[in-house]
C-alpha cells in the first residue's frame, strides 16, 4: 500500500489502476475528515493544530505563529499557481519565501504544546481542481 500511487484516480480509471476514482474519492473522504499534527509531506514537519500548554495568552500566541507560517505556504501556492510562475522574478521570490518559511520552521515559539483531538461533526468536503485550494469544485459526501 505505501508503494502505491492514486494520484491518477483523482481524475480518471485507467484499467489496470489498482484504485479506481470511486476509492479514491472513499479514501478521500476518510482522511480529509482527520486532523494530523504534520499534514502534508513530511519533509519538513510543521506542527499544526496544537494546543498551546499555559492558557489562552500561550494559545494565542502559538495560533499567531500558525497563521503567519501559513501566511507564507499561501504566497508560495499563490506564486505555483499564478501565470507567472516561470519568470525568473517569481522563482527568485519563491525561493526566498521558502528560505523564510524554513526559518520560521525551524524557530518555533518556545511553548509547550500538546496535540488534542476534538470532537466533530462529519462533514462533506470540496473536491480542489487540479490540487488548487482556491479552486473548489463539487461537494463529495
Amino acid at each position: 500500500m505505501l508503494g502505491l500511487s492514486i494520484s491518477c484516480a483523482h481524475c480518471h480509471d485507467h484499467k489496470f489502476d489498482a484504485i479506481p476514482e470511486r476509492d479514491y474519492f472513499a479514501l478521500y473522504g476518510i482522511f480529509e475528515s482527520t486532523v494530523y499534527a504534520f499534514p502534508g509531506v513530511e519533509t519538513t514537519p510543521r506542527p499544526y493544530d496544537f494546543v498551546a500548554l499555559g492558557g489562552p495568552e500561550k494559545q494565542k500566541q502559538l495560533s499567531a505563529w500558525e497563521d503567519q507560517v501559513k501566511g507564507v505556504y499561501e504566497k508560495i501556492r499563490e506564486y505555483r499557481f499564478s501565470d507567472a510562475k516561470n519568470k525568473p522574478e517569481a522563482r527568485d521570490e519563491i525561493e526566498k519565501l521558502k528560505a523564510q518559511v524554513l526559518a520560521m520552521e525551524l524557530k518555533p515559539p518556545d511553548i509547550p504544546h500538546a496535540y488534542a483531538v476534538k470532537e466533530g461533526v462529519g462533514k462533506n468536503a470540496r473536491m480542489q481542481y487540479k490540487g488548487d485550494p482556491k479552486q473548489l469544485g463539487d461537494e463529495v459526501p
